[in-house]
């Protein structure tokens, strides 16, 4: 495997495919490392993602209903979930803005 100096490594130009390859890993690793994730978290997440914040409070307001009211029970499986979904968000939000630069913006 080749070494790559900082600079090369930062700038090196990968394909949207390559780019999602990369960050699912990513998101796969840290979703390894993170076992839980506060509504903050995930409020942060979803809001860089570009979802409306009214409609992330309604999800809470919802969630918290539904689980104060026995209906969902925490499972060790759900709770390794999270990150991903996290995660996933956070790269969903990171292609879109690379794809939408590069539809907006001309090439030199």
């Amino acid at each position: 495997m080749p070494s790559y100096s900082e600079s090369d490594r930062d700038s090196l130009q990968l394909s949207d495919n390559a780019a999602e390859v990369l960050l699912a890993r990513a998101v796969q690793l840290d979703s390894v490392n993170a076992a839980k994730v506060s509504i903050a978290e995930l409020r942060q997440a979803a809001l860089d993602a570009g979802i409306a914040p009214e409609a992330f409070e309604q999800a809470v307001a919802e969630f918290r209903a539904v689980s104060s009211a026995g209906e969902v029970k925490p499972a060790k499986d759900r709770a390794r979930r999270w990150p991903a979904l996290v995660g996933g968000l956070l790269a969903a939000a990171v292609l879109l803005a690379v794809f939408l630069s590069r539809a907006v913006m001309p090439a030199p």
